[in-house]
């Protein structure tokens, strides 16, 4: 009778565990467990992935340096185009600059940021979700571009991003890639 005793008491205390977990597990974000697991969750990303950056890719990035040797922003979209030019031999180039609006100051420029564009040929221009409508370049900027991508992120509630969304599918129908 003891044997079945025992089994029986670790059975009842496994089941007593399992629903406990369950319930940890449910109410996570009620209980302030839920930042704990992000904590842990962050940890072992950070020592599981410490791999060095692949040499070929190269960010050309907008920051102070760059205002103070050209000035204000924003620059000419002639700048922009000059830049895709000397980025022939790039396998791909992805652009963060929605250009939603013409440039009234330098109409031209709108066109040879285009043609750039498509000379290069393996440009991504960025989109932005609003809710169920997109908000993306000019239309002569998205023809000439290779594809279209929307640049949302959104953080969690620790304002870090943990996750992406790689798709977005709108009301009409149509599929935007991230």
């Amino acid at each position: 009778h003891l044997d079945r005793r025992i089994f029986f008491e670790w059975q009842l205390v496994l089941a007593a565990l399992t629903l406990f977990t369950f319930l940890l597990s449910y109410f996570a974000a009620d209980t302030g467990l839920f930042r704990l697991e992000q904590v842990f969750y962050d940890a072992s990303l950070s020592t599981s992935s410490r791999r060095p950056a692949l040499q070929d890719i190269v960010i050309v990035a907008i920051d102070d340096g760059s205002l103070d040797e050209i000035g204000h922003w924003p620059w000419r979209r002639q700048m922009h185009a000059r830049l895709l030019d000397r980025l022939h031999a790039a396998r791909a180039v992805g652009m963060d600059i929605v250009f939603d609006a013409p440039d009234l100051s330098f109409p031209q420029d709108d066109d040879k940021l285009a043609q750039a564009i498509s000379a290069q040929g393996r440009v991504v221009l960025p989109v932005v979700l609003d809710g169920q409508s997109l908000r993306g370049p000019l239309p002569a900027l998205a023809g000439a571009a290779r594809a279209l991508g929307y640049i949302n992120i959104r953080p969690d509630s620790s304002g870090t991003v943990r996750s992406v969304t790689l798709g977005h599918q709108l009301a009409s129908g149509q599929y935007i890639p991230h």
